[in-house]
């Protein structure tokens, strides 16, 4: 009787030490992740568009530069890189009052004609 009281005993220590060593370990956590620097992101999502049930465009900035992304099934393309014609390139996007009109005009000609020639390649090849 006296073993079966003293292995539970083992068991239990052994049980309260593992759950005070996770404890631990989630208390380090949250305290390195308050510790990582919060900016620098270098990888923003500004927009997408549906082109039918796979296919889409994405608009993304890397490091400043604006990105036009074909996105299907089976790869990801760089469709074009678009560049604000005045003002800072990072601030392309729907917020407002970022960007000039005149720059935002021309991106939105630029976005224009790209998603044109696109739209012209699907009904091309829907064609065939």
């Amino acid at each position: 009787m006296l073993g079966d009281t003293q292995l539970l005993l083992q068991s239990i220590g052994s049980l309260l030490l593992v759950l005070a060593i996770l404890l631990a370990m989630v208390f380090a956590a949250r305290w390195f992740m308050q510790r990582r620097p919060q900016g620098g992101r270098r990888l923003r999502f500004v927009e997408a568009m549906a082109l039918g049930n796979r296919d889409k465009l994405l608009l993304v900035e890397v490091d400043g530069r604006s990105l036009l992304l074909g996105v299907t099934a089976h790869n990801i393309r760089l469709l074009a890189e678009l560049d604000a014609q005045e003002g800072d390139p990072s601030s392309l996007g729907p917020r407002e009052g970022s960007v000039s009109e005149p720059a935002r005009s021309g991106l939105s000609q630029q976005f224009s004609q790209l998603l044109g020639r696109h739209t012209q390649t699907v009904k091309h090849k829907d064609t065939l």
